[in-house]
Formats: structure tokens, C-alpha cells, sequence
């Protein structure tokens, strides 16, 4: 799975190291299992993998699902980065109401101005732009937190 997206990709030294943790974590049946795949899904939607990267995404939030059960934030995460590889292709299926519900979830963890948070509210705001019919999206729940200095701008493609 990974070789085709490191070819695609190029960059080796970004992804081979998320790659060997997947392999690790399978290999040793670890709970890190599902935040690694989710650290690389969103790797790979970065880089305008969207396809593979919703596969993997998809892996993930399974795997979190299985680990961590209903309710914990890495399951919240986990879907808000596959609505964001959906929108990417054109596919989103989630509400804004239950993806600002899952980012509450995180919130609730991990307070506003934190990396995961001020990244999920990146990527929502992408999915809720890509929503609307013209591009303003349903995320003004999102406007009500201030976003941390430096990661207000989205990094996406």
C-alpha cells in the first residue's frame, strides 16, 4: 500500500517514518495503531492523495473505534480528518452539526489552542467551505474559539 504513495508522493522522509510505525504497531498489535494511521492519512491528504488518504483515514477511525472507544477524542479526530479527505473529494457526507460536535469532543480533551484542535478546525473549515454552495461553509461555531497564533491559515493544497 504505502510504495505507490511514496512514489506518488516523493517525499520519503515525511512519510517512510509514519510507514515503519504502521508496520511496528500491526506487527506488536499496539494501540498506536489508529493515531499512527491517522497521522498518515492526513499526511496523504496534504499531499492531494485524497483517495488513499480517505482509505487510510477510514482504517484509522476503525482502529480508534476498536482502541479507544465511542466518545474519545481520537475517534472524534479521526472523523473529522475523513470528512476532510471526503471534501478534498467532493464526497463529504457528514453534517456540520456532527463534525462540530466531534470537534467539541477534542475541545472538551484538549482545551482550544492546542495542535490537534487548531488543526481539526483548520480542516473543518475547509469541509464546511467546500459545503456550501458558495464556498462559505456552515462552520461559524468555529469562529467562536480564537485560533492559535501561527496555525489560524490553513496548510492544505
Amino acid at each position: 500500500m504505502f510504495t505507490g504513495i511514496i512514489q506518488a508522493v516523493g517525499k520519503i522522509s515525511r512519510i517512510e517514518p509514519l510507514q515503519q510505525g504502521v508496520r511496528l504497531a500491526e506487527r506488536h498489535q499496539h494501540r498506536m495503531l489508529g493515531p499512527l494511521l491517522s497521522n498518515l492519512s492526513d499526511l496523504i491528504c496534504l499531499e492531494g492523495l485524497s483517495a488513499e488518504g480517505l482509505k487510510t483515514g477510514e482504517r484509522a477511525l476503525a482502529e480508534n473505534l476498536k482502541t479507544y472507544g465511542e466518545g474519545h477524542w481520537r475517534v472524534a479526530q479521526a472523523r473529522v480528518l475523513c470528512a476532510y479527505c471526503q471534501s478534498q473529494l467532493g464526497e463529504t457526507t457528514a453534517t456540520p452539526a456532527a463534525l462540530t460536535a466531534e470537534l467539541h469532543v477534542m475541545e472538551l480533551r484538549w482545551g482550544t489552542n492546542t495542535l490537534y484542535v487548531q488543526r481539526a478546525r483548520m480542516q473543518l473549515r475547509r469541509v464546511f467551505a467546500q459545503q456550501s454552495p458558495r464556498g462559505e461553509g456552515s462552520g461559524k461555531a468555529l469562529d467562536t474559539v480564537p485560533a492559535m497564533a501561527g496555525f489560524e491559515r490553513d496548510i492544505s493544497p
